[in-house]
């Protein structure tokens, strides 16, 4: 009997401390529902989830969430992974998922976890050279691309958080440089992932000419792998040739661009003080007059500076060009005549410059309208695209 009642004393304490770690480490519990969510994800990336599916990942991920924001953790890593997955998993929501999601928040009384709402921010006086908005966004971008280093391991959490920063900044070259990002990251887990089959028939000589094209975008030799794609095409035009092809005009453009952004602020500083210096006085009927002096040899140099400046924005305007007509191609090619990631990306072209940014408009309002993404690669394209006209038509 006593051998009994200690027996039993010892399976309560051991209740008692399991619970008690339990509750000291919402961690644990947070991190496991979010694995478990994890897991639907990956396994849904190249397909729509099923209604009970999306349904489980998102409610675990939303209770995961409810955990931390409990335990005052909103700044781990762990909470990071589960804020980018949770608005990744709330993209991909449709009715049907929505549905399934009440019945499970009404059988468990789960609260729903709204997405974080950012404060409105008080209003500053305008800088022409950094807005408020780039600047939160070039912020989201350091922190994400932090995340990345640090997660090398797991392309697609990593791919997810690019989404999150690309989706959430419309409007800024980190956005698109993020999603950039965000589809290369879903590219590397494509390669590794089991679930993913190949369907291109790799074993023929214009094939061969894109997968060596291929090599070299990784190395980011554009010029070279663009060549490459084009010898392909001349061998024989594929769908992958024009759209690896396009993709690469793109990228190229953003590289030209980022260094332009980089070199224009001193080009405005200077030229802002070459006018200011270039006044002279002058008498204008006995009357002493400022006037500026248009032949000032440091206004002129800075001119020509601007000039040379705006020559090298023509190129790579002429580049996205150039991409968008390999997207084109890529549409003429297919048997339906629509392709969602080369639609998406004309429409990416055109918004790149003032000038055409209304028929970008018209073009992503028509996007949106004709597709419905089917996996992770689209969805990220579609939601940009997304994004980015909610943006221009405020």
């Amino acid at each position: 009997m006593r051998l009994h009642v200690n027996h039993s004393l010892m399976i309560l304490l051991f209740t008692i401390s399991v619970s008690f770690n339990v509750q000291a480490d919402p961690q644990s519990e947070a991190r496991a529902l979010k694995e478990e969510s994890l897991k639907i994800l990956k396994a849904t990336a190249n397909r729509d989830a099923t209604p009970d599916e999306m349904a489980t990942c998102i409610f675990n991920l939303e209770k995961a969430a409810g955990i931390l924001e409990t335990a005052q953790d909103s700044n781990s890593d762990l909470a990071t992974e589960i804020n980018s997955e949770l608005y990744w998993a709330r993209k991909r929501s449709t009715l049907a998922i929505d549905a399934a999601l009440d019945k499970m928040r009404g059988k468990s009384g789960v609260a729903y976890v709204a997405p974080p709402k950012k404060p409105t921010p008080p209003v500053k006086p305008v800088d022409p050279n950094s807005t408020a908005e780039s600047d939160d966004a070039r912020k989201a971008f350091e922190v994400a691309d932090k995340f990345a280093k640090s997660h090398g391991d797991d392309d697609y959490v990593v791919s997810l958080n690019w989404f999150q920063v690309a989706g959430q900044h419309p409007g800024t070259d980190f956005s698109l440089k993020a999603l950039t990002l965000g589809r290369e990251a879903q590219e590397r887990f494509k390669t590794k992932s089991p679930v993913v089959q190949k369907a291109e028939n790799l074993d023929t000589p214009e094939m061969k000419m894109v997968l060596e094209a291929d090599g070299l975008v990784k190395q980011r030799e554009f010029t070279r792998a663009i060549t490459v794609y084009q010898a392909s095409i001349k061998l024989k035009e594929t769908m992958q040739a024009h759209q690896r092809l396009g993709q690469t005009f793109f990228n190229q453009a953003q590289v030209l661009w980022e260094d332009l952004m980089k070199r224009r602020p001193p080009l405005e500083v200077a030229l802002k003080e070459a006018i200011a210096n270039a006044f002279v006085m002058v008498k204008i009927r006995g009357i002493d007059r400022k006037m500026r002096n248009p032949n000032d040899p440091h206004l002129l140099a800075a001119q020509r500076d601007c000039a040379a400046f705006d020559k090298e924005c023509e190129v790579v305007f002429t580049t996205y060009n150039k991409a968008s007509d390999e997207f084109k191609a890529v549409l003429r090619l297919s048997p339906t005549k629509k392709d969602l990631i080369a639609s998406g990306f004309i429409g990416m072209c055109l918004i790149r410059r003032t000038q055409t940014i209304s028929s970008g408009k018209s073009h992503m309002a028509q996007f949106m309208r004709d597709y419905t993404p089917s996996n992770d690669d689209e969805r990220g394209i579609y939601e940009y695209c997304k994004t980015e006209l909610a943006k221009l038509t405020r």
